[in-house]
């Protein structure tokens, strides 16, 4: 008897329409279409149990939906799928920043760089500063082209010389970095000179 009032229970828990997941709201996404982030962490949060998808709440896939959703959009650089008892869940989004370009290729090609020294996202420069190889390799989207301490070092770098009162006064700023080796970077300024 105790057997079968632990079936209903659990029958009444996990097939109730009260746990079943109504609402999905995003909040932090400003470029990836919030029906898109929406569409990919609903298809992630539901499971399988025995013969039956499970659409529910209680025993939904978060840690699934929030990796699916990164894979798929490479501009995410975090997400999160919180549970909103009983029904609900909130994917929070931070999206990459571009502090930088990273430019490539024959024809040259131009990505936005984050903080973490990732290419994410095809782009053509404006007044940030352009970053680059000379030995021609290429990195792809969504990889690391470049050490984020090594990065901040070379933006650090070209914002002192910015700021200077010399650079000021003739209106001069720094606007490339060539990453010749590990130890070496040519830095070139706007007006052609090169400092390494």
């Amino acid at each position: 008897f105790a057997g079968f009032i632990m079936g209903g229970v659990m029958y009444g828990i996990f097939f109730t329409p009260f746990f079943q997941i109504e609402r999905i709201v995003v909040s932090g996404n400003a470029k990836i279409p919030e029906d898109s982030l929406r569409e990919i962490a609903q298809a992630n949060l539901s499971r399988k149990f025995m013969f039956f998808e499970m659409n529910h709440f209680l025993v939904a896939n978060t840690s699934a939906a929030a990796e699916e959703v990164k894979v798929a959009f490479l501009e995410i650089e975090s997400v999160v799928v919180q549970r909103e008892f009983p029904d609900s869940f909130h994917i929070i989004v931070r999206e990459r920043q571009g502090i930088a370009s990273w430019c490539q290729g024959n024809p040259r090609r131009c990505f936005a760089l984050d903080a973490h020294g990732v290419v994410f996202e095809e782009k053509e420069p404006e007044l940030e500063m352009i970053l680059s190889r000379n030995d021609g390799s290429e990195v792809n989207v969504g990889e690391e082209a470049v050490n984020p301490e090594l990065l901040k070092r070379i933006l650090s770098f070209g914002q002192q010389l910015d700021a200077s009162s010399i650079f000021g006064e003739v209106g001069l700023r720094v606007s490339s970095a060539v990453l010749v080796s590990k130890e070496r970077v040519n830095v070139k300024i706007s007006e052609g000179w090169e400092i390494y």
